[in-house]
């Protein structure tokens, strides 16, 4: 649907303050209650009530002449006065009123269901609403435009999207034949709004201009708010120019939901210029806008931003709530800023504010994020002395850090304990547990937990075995990372590009060169495609098995099976030549990464001139050594002793010496074994 599509003119009296309502003119903006202006309009028309001083509504003293004279009956008059009482404060009692009506014989009128209808859209009553709908035919009233209005109303509110538009369609049935005004749209919209419909939002939209029924300024803020629910930034910022070129003054009400759509999309920069449109057309930003921009920048990790945004809250007479701050927290997280989340979190209580479990969450994730598991501990030990009880996600996070920060003994500890406080662990609680035992070298201890949860009530998913199988990997197990491979299909899994990344991993570990190969080309007709980690794990295992040409090959043919390659590519071939002393094609593929766009780095050259002094090229070496200066890689303590070692092979004493000095001039501090390789240098020339 594009926007010249629902493209019309308004006069100004379309515009103006005051629009048609079952036949009484309210005001415009009377629409955020349009069910009860409605309603009231109906029953003042009929001579039903009149104004006791403001927002008072009573028994009219001249509907009751009226009644007397012949026109309605005293108790529906008075019926009306109770259904009008009740309406805004105890949907109940309008019932109860109206049923003993029905049993004293009195005969309802449509009025008297449309108030009825609107106690129960306030009291979020849908089902008794649409029942009371649905009844008046076997009493013999006609339902009207108000009657519809109040039910789609009351199934807006109550989240019934569905019922709503089902109503909708009902009233405008031959047998109905109910024209719908911009009330009825209006609840619609909200309905699918609040039921996170945007596109049935967007067409209801279309639909009413078809109809000729022109939206006004609740309209499109009920269809922006739709859009903002379903993340549709793109169609929430069309509809605000719609708003703008409608000459339809936008509010604040109007803004928010645009920037919580660019928000929830991760559009900071789209967020960041709406506020500042907000502030240039002196639209107020209140605490919403700003802590939805704050979200925006959170998503997108601009935790900078995000925390200039909370500074500038201040400066406008803005004061931060607690979602502000849990929001410039969670910025904090996704930017790595660890201690700034913590200053965040202490802050808080310094302005007043109560920390929740989700200002701790994001804090606590935070540390993860940058394995700050002491950090990470100490808040949840805090946050019951605060009165707040850790949940799942905070035991979560500090298990992640725990992981991140090499302490498995901690995770396991963790996870433990978590059932006997209340917090019963879930699939992310084991799969960062069984991380942490990876990253730990503890690979029986993660087969043990991956075996654990059936008893916990939970079923291992891709992840846990895939955590399972590159703890196996990293301790060299490549049997038992094969068996939890195997296993996987047994389990109704799919193994993922990820697991077989971990296996040819595992592989790479074991030496098993052969069945690493035979997984990378094995993965298309699994429906997998390899990645760039796939190749590179592939070549590094061709390396350790010294099978330095199938190495190369497997580098030369990954551009034509889809993945680029990469420093870690070429440095895995590099590697592998070196290996088996091809230091002539360890130098090409110096010279090639130069052709595809790679720099070489300190590894790329370390690898060269360990490749020089197994092909007993120790000129070669030092040359490339005092290149790689001119390239901009740096040497390091590996480069200089692998330039030493190339030389004492030969028996370069003199030069190996040279090395050691200009190691120092640079700097470094040799270990034991370049000093060692040194000395057998003079060794091998005395020999």
């Amino acid at each position: 649907m594009t926007k010249n599509s629902r493209t019309h003119r308004h006069s100004r009296r379309d515009r103006g303050s005051t629009r048609q309502v079952s036949g009484t003119r309210v005001p415009c903006e009377l629409d955020a209650g349009a069910v009860d202006a409605g309603v009231s309009g109906e029953a003042t028309r009929l001579g039903v009530l009149s104004r006791r001083g403001e927002g008072s509504l009573e028994p009219s003293t001249r509907s009751r002449g009226a009644a007397s004279r012949g026109g309605k009956p005293k108790s529906l008059v008075k019926l009306k006065s109770i259904l009008l009482e009740a309406k805004g404060r105890d949907w109940r009692t309008a019932l109860a009123a109206l049923d003993e009506f029905k049993i004293s014989g009195g005969s309802l009128d449509t009025t008297s269901y449309n108030i009825a209808i609107a106690a129960c859209s306030n009291g979020r009553q849908w089902a008794t609403a649409v029942r009371l709908l649905r009844e008046m035919p076997t009493e013999g009233v006609t339902p009207d435009v108000v009657t519809y209005n109040s039910a789609i109303a009351a199934c807006s509110k109550g989240g019934r999207w569905k019922e709503a538009m089902d109503l909708l369609t009902q009233m405008v049935a031959p047998t109905e034949g109910i024209t719908p005004d911009v009330v009825t749209y209006n609840s619609a919209i909200a309905a699918c709004s609040n039921g996170g419909r945007w596109k049935e939002a967007m067409d209801l939209l279309e639909q009413m201009v078809a109809q000729g029924v022109p939206p006004n300024l609740i309209t499109y803020n009920s269809a922006i708010g739709a859009c903002a629910k379903g993340r549709r930034w793109e169609e929430a910022m069309d509809l605000l120019e719609e708003v703008i070129e409608q000459g339809f003054p936008p509010s604040t009400r109007t803004y928010n939901p645009v920037i919580d759509a660019c928000a929830k999309g991760g559009r900071w920069l789209e967020a960041m210029d709406l506020l500042g449109q907000m502030l240039t057309n002196d639209i107020p930003a209140d605490v919403i806008s700003y802590s939805s921009v704050i979200a925006a920048c959170g998503r997108g990790r601009r935790w900078k931003e995000a925390m200039d945004l909370l500074e500038q809250m201040r400066t406008q007479g803005v004061s931060p709530n607690v979602i502000s701050y849990n929001s410039a927290i969670d910025a904090c997280a996704k930017g790595d800023r660890w201690k700034e989340a913590l200053d965040l979190l202490r802050e808080m209580t310094t302005v007043g504010l109560v920390p929740t479990v989700i200002s701790y969450n994001s804090a606590t994730a935070a540390c993860a994020v940058n394995g700050r598991w002491v950090e990470a501990l100490e808040l949840l030990k805090e946050m019951p002395a605060q009165g707040i009880a850790p949940n799942t996600i905070s035991y979560n996070s500090a298990l992640d850090a725990c992981a991140k920060g090499g302490q498995w003994e901690k995770a396991v500890k963790l996870l433990r304990g978590m059932s006997t406080v209340g917090s019963d662990p879930d699939i992310i609680s084991f799969n960062s547990a069984i991380d942490a035992c990876g990253r730990g070298q503890q690979w029986e201890t993660a087969v043990e937990l991956l075996r654990e949860m059936p008893t916990a009530g939970l079923t291992p998913n891709v992840i846990t075995y895939n955590s399972a199988i590159e703890a196996c990997g990293r301790s060299a197990r490549w049997q038992e990372a094969m068996g939890l491979f195997r296993e996987m299909p047994t389990r109704g899994l799919s193994p993922n590009v990820v697991t077989y990344n971990s296996m040819i991993d595992a592989c790479a570990k074991g030496e098993q060169w052969e069945l690493a190969v035979q997984l990378l080309t094995g993965m298309p007709a699994r429906g997998v495609a390899p990645d760039v980690i796939s190749y590179n794990s592939a070549i590094e295992a061709c390396g350790k098995g010294e099978q330095w040409e199938l190495a190369l090959q497997l580098l030369k043919g990954m551009p034509t099976r889809g993945p680029k390659p990469d420093i870690i590519s070429y440095n895995s071939a590099v590697t592998a030549c070196a290996k088996s002393g091809r230091w002539r094609e360890a130098l090409g593929l110096l010279k090639d990464m130069a052709t595809v766009g790679l720099t070489p780095n300190t590894v790329s050259y370390g690898a060269a001139i360990h490749a020089c002094g197994k092909g007993e090229q120790w000129d070669v070496a030092v040359r490339i050594l005092k290149e790689m200066q001119t390239h901009g890689a740096t040497p390091n303590l590996i480069t200089y002793s692998a330039a030493i070692d190339a030389c004492a092979k030969q028996g370069r004493w003199k030069e190996a010496v040279d090395l050691l000095t200009d190691l120092r001039r640079q700097g470094l501090t040799p270990d034991a074994q370049t000093y060692l390789t040194v000395i057998s240098a003079f060794q091998r020339c005395s020999d």
